[in-house]
């Protein structure tokens, strides 16, 4: 029986980490602070928000909620930050909770080289009054147990920056403790690089674009190209171009800069998002940050 419900456990956590490794990546560019802990205070103080969500088939669906606050304290050169984040598929559940610490090296004038590292409490959980179940018989038609695996992770990474053009390097799931991981699955660590710049155009917008790839040492996930524009400070309007094989996809974005401290973005069209299924009946994104001036 124990053996059985491990089975069950692993194939439903595989399959949460597929479909969800390809839905959890939308609008991150308007926080990498959510990608590499060397980002924990480079915009200042900053509260951000993302919410996610898609309904596919029968009572089958997908949701994220990830909350972030970071700062800087200019005195010491220093970033601080938090991270929680909440995701659900069917009956596989993950919460974490993470601290983060960045330190900044001055080089110049106008260039800066940060470290950063992250240390996070992982749980993933397996609901079975959410299982459905295939056969009359399943041993864990009746089950009112649960499973749940909780784990240490340590993230580590680098920012390097000059004038309006950054590189980022980190590496996530580097350092793990634990005794256990819901269904024999361990998450391996995880690499990820993002390049970008920004400049403006005339007086009346600002174009940001960058490439985030993520790879392991067994796979690469692909690359994005993301490209922003700002209009008169107010307007947002981003497109992504998603590079999976051969193949690209498009997603668009789209927000509004209330004024200096508050801007809200949302995810308006994702062809990557199709993927879910052809009776997919719902699914958005939507970003929200708010900068303490």
């Amino acid at each position: 029986m124990k053996v059985f419900r491990l089975v069950i456990i692993a194939f439903s956590t595989l399959g949460f980490v597929k479909a969800f490794g390809q839905y959890s990546n939308e609008l991150y560019q308007y926080n990498y602070f959510y990608l590499n802990p060397a980002f924990a205070g480079a915009d200042g103080q900053k509260f951000a928000m993302m919410v996610k969500g898609a309904t596919f088939g029968q009572n089958n669906s997908i949701s994220n909620t990830l909350l972030s606050y970071d700062t800087k304290f200019d005195k010491i050169n220093s970033g601080f930050g938090f991270i929680g984040e909440a995701a659900s598929f069917g009956a596989v559940n993950e919460t974490s909770l993470g601290i983060n610490y960045s330190y900044q090296i001055k080089l110049g004038n106008s260039s800066s080289l940060n470290f950063g590292m992250s240390l996070r409490n992982q749980r993933f959980s397996f609901d079975y009054s959410r299982y459905r179940v295939l056969d009359p018989g399943d041993p864990l038609l009746n089950s009112p147990d649960s499973e749940s695996f909780s784990n240490l992770m340590t993230d580590f990474g680098a920012l390097f920056s000059v004038h309006d053009f950054y590189v980022g390097f980190s590496t996530s799931n580097l350092i793990q403790t634990g005794n256990g991981y819901l269904g024999g699955y361990k998450p391996e660590p995880v690499n990820k690089v993002i390049i970008g710049y920004s400049f403006k155009i005339g007086t009346w917008g600002k174009s940001m674009h960058s490439i985030y790839s993520p790879f392991s040492n067994s796979k690469w996930y692909g690359a994005d190209l993301n490209n922003t524009l700002v209009i008169n400070e107010k307007i947002i309007a981003g497109l992504t171009l998603e590079l999976a094989g051969n193949d690209f996809y498009p997603k668009i974005n789209g927000g509004y800069k209330l004024n200096d401290s508050f801007q809200v973005i949302a995810m308006i069209y994702s062809k990557r998002r199709e993927d879910l299924g052809s009776n997919l009946k719902f699914n958005g994104s939507l970003a929200v940050n708010i900068y303490f001036k």
